[in-house]
C-alpha cells in the first residue's frame, strides 16, 4: 500500500486582533469586531503592529456581525439576524438595505445562491435575485455549524 503523507503548515499571523469576520476586495481587507464595527486595512500595507481603519469606520452607520462581498456589494449580517447589503462605493451613506428574512449568523455567495449559516446551527441557502425580506430559508445541511465560506475561485 502507498504511504501518504500529510504537509502542515502553520499559520501566520498577517494583522493586529480585534476582528471577526473578515472579506477581501481589492488590495483592502474589510473585518467586523467584537463590537459589530466595520473596519478596513491596506493588504499592502498591513502588518502584525498595524492598526485597522477605526477612524473610517466612524463614518460606517451599519453595524454588522459577518461580512462578505461578491460583485461590488458588500452583504452583512445584521444583530436581529438579517442579511443587509451596499454598494462598496457607498458604505458609508448608509442605511444599508435589508434584504433577508431573519434567521442567519454569516453568508457566503456561489453563483446565484446564497448560503448562511443559520441560528439553528444549519446551513440555509436561497436564490441571490430572488431573495426579499419575507422569503424563507431552505436547509441545505445540518449541523452543528457555526460559520460558512463558500472558495470564491471557483465562482461559476
Amino acid at each position: 500500500a502507498a504511504s501518504r503523507t500529510t504537509r502542515t503548515t502553520p499559520w501566520q499571523v498577517a494583522s493586529a486582533g480585534g476582528v471577526r469576520s473578515i472579506a477581501i476586495h481589492g488590495g483592502t481587507l474589510y473585518g467586523v469586531t467584537a463590537e459589530r464595527t466595520l473596519v478596513r486595512q491596506s493588504l499592502a500595507e498591513m502588518t502584525v503592529s498595524s492598526d485597522w481603519a477605526s477612524s473610517w469606520a466612524d463614518e460606517v452607520s451599519q453595524e454588522v456581525t459577518s461580512i462578505f462581498i461578491s460583485g461590488g456589494t458588500l452583504y452583512g449580517v445584521d444583530s436581529s439576524h438579517r442579511v443587509v447589503k451596499t454598494p462598496l462605493d457607498k458604505i458609508e451613506e448608509g442605511p444599508w438595505e435589508v434584504v433577508s428574512a431573519p434567521g442567519v449568523t454569516s453568508v457566503s455567495i456561489y453563483g446565484d445562491t446564497i448560503y448562511a449559516s443559520s441560528t439553528e446551527r444549519t446551513i440555509v441557502k436561497q436564490t441571490l435575485s430572488k431573495m426579499e425580506k419575507d422569503t424563507a430559508w431552505i436547509t441545505a445541511a445540518k449541523g452543528p455549524v457555526m460559520s460558512i465560506a463558500v472558495l470564491s475561485m471557483l465562482e461559476p
